[in-house]
This record gives C-alpha cells, structure tokens and sequence, in this order.
C-alpha cells in the first residue's frame, strides 16, 4: 500500500508543484494576499497531485501483469538485470519486461511479442534519469542511426550494465 501511494505522488509532484506555482502567481498578480493564496494554492496542488498522480501510471499495463513475464531458461541463467520497461516502437510506448544478458538486449512485450538485440551493434548510449524517482529512460543508437528508447526504474543499474 505505501508503494501505491510513494507511486502516486511520483507521478503527480511535477503537476501539483506546476499547478502549485501557478495559483501563487495568479494570485499575487491579483492582488492577494499570502495567506489567501495559501488557501487556494495548497489544495489545488494536493487535488491536482493526485488526480494526475492516479491517472498518470509510467506503464501502459499492471506491475503485477509485467513482472509475471517470463524470459526463456538460457536467458535467465545468462541474465545480468532484469525489470520492468516501457519500449517505444515508431510511436507508440509498450509495455514489457526488459533484461540483459552478456551479448544481448532482450524486450518481451505483454502481448508476450520478443524483441532481441545484439550489444555489439549499438554505437552509442544516453541516459536521462528522472527527477523524481530512481527511474529514467535511456536511448540507444545503433550503427544504421536507428534509435531505441526505454523507460526502466533504478536507470543506475541499466547505466552501470550498459556504460
């Protein structure tokens, strides 16, 4: 339950702080008082957090639904990490579980669709954390200049692997 709720306002923070931010400006400039733009400000902050922090989820599917994703026998024994990821394919993003082998790159959709890489044919890595949680997305080109992009948590871990 309180992963639930840590989930919300890390999905939430960034619009309850924007919203926040924005019903203090637009009560200064009205000519309010600090303490009348507290009132307002603070719950509109709060509701707006979690509001967004509800609808807002990092995945398009259930943890439970992803974490159930099994990788082949031979690729858990070769597996350095695995977690769960949102890959993003043209332009949609797709939910699934994301593991490293030693030469491999290995994505399984929900749909239970398998994605496969080899680590030598990636030219470069980047990787972009969050503010607000330990998670962040990481962007991978490979020698034709195609781009291949995941979301994961604990991007650290990904970065140590990778870089």
């Amino acid at each position: 339950m309180i992963n639930k709720f840590k989930k919300i306002f890390g999905n939430g923070i960034a619009y309850g702080i924007y919203y926040f931010l924005l019903c203090h400006l637009i009560g200064f400039i009205g000519g309010m008082s600090s303490k009348s733009v507290l009132k307002v400000s603070i719950p509109v902050a709060l509701i707006t957090l979690i509001i967004n922090g509800l609808i807002y989820s990092r995945f398009t599917k259930r943890e439970k639904l992803l974490k159930a994703i099994t990788f082949q026998e031979t690729d858990i024994v070769n597996s350095k990490l695995e977690g769960i990821a949102n890959h993003q394919v043209e332009d949609d993003l797709i939910s699934g579980k994301l593991c490293i082998t030693d030469d491999e790159l290995i994505f399984i959709c929900s749909n239970k669709k398998e994605y496969r890489w080899s680590l030598t044919s990636f030219a470069s890595f980047h990787f972009y954390p969050t503010i607000f949680n330990k998670g962040g997305e990481f962007v991978i080109k490979d020698q034709n200049g195609r781009r291949i992009m995941f979301e994961v948590d604990y991007i650290k871990s990904w970065k140590k692997l990778l870089s």
